[in-house]
């Protein structure tokens, strides 16, 4: 586990451009478990992924979420908007790609943004910070997502994302998505979700 004196190492590699090593990469079999729950709401559902494939710039999980069939994403490097069971951005970003500001931010997510919807994203850096979930405490590098979205029939709206990715789990340990303005038909953009338990082989 990183210690809290190397964040500022952690930074300087960033800063430099330095990627993570190969060894980083999630290997077939790495599992997560995630809680997700709506804000002041106890309760909430599981999130289960297990990596199937990993290799040539590529990685394939499943995601099953409170036990129903699992959906399955492919996954590479850069940004990207992906569904998850909940909408959510690049969940192996640090592992697969460079932390960094950007407008160029692609949808995969055909049900946060369909063809009747055009939907503008970019995220930025939000630093560093120690988190703690039910999985432990980590450090980790936060990223901050825009995504706003216009109906042609139903109007505006936009939300704000954080996440939070840890070199320790290879993946995002906590994400935060609240309501900015407006409404979205098709996905929750209220909810939170941590990291419950995970295994790495």
């Amino acid at each position: 586990m990183l210690l809290l004196g190397s964040l500022a190492a952690l930074a300087a590699g960033h800063a430099s451009g330095q990627q993570p090593a190969a060894g980083a990469w999630p290997q077939p079999g790495d599992t997560w478990k995630y809680r997700q729950t709506k804000p002041g709401q106890g309760g909430g559902r599981d999130h289960l992924v297990q990596v199937r494939s990993s290799g040539g710039g590529k990685l394939v999980d499943e995601v099953s979420v409170a036990g129903q069939a699992p959906l399955q994403n492919e996954h590479s490097g850069g940004f990207y908007l992906v569904n998850q069971g909940v909408s959510l951005f690049s969940p192996y970003l640090h592992v697969m790609g460079q932390l960094a500001s950007t407008r160029n931010v692609r949808s995969r997510d055909d049900v946060a943004c369909p063809m009747d919807v055009v939907c503008s994203m970019q995220a930025s850096i939000a630093g560093y910070e120690r988190v703690t979930v039910p999985a432990g405490e980590f450090n980790t590098r936060k990223m901050r997502f825009d995504h706003g979205w216009q109906y042609h029939r139903y109007g505006s709206g936009s939300r704000e994302v954080t996440m939070w990715y840890s070199d320790e789990v290879k993946r995002v340990v906590k994400v935060r998505s609240r309501t900015v303005s407006g409404g979205h038909v098709g996905i929750e953009t209220d909810y939170d979700l941590e990291l419950t338990e995970y295994q790495l082989k």
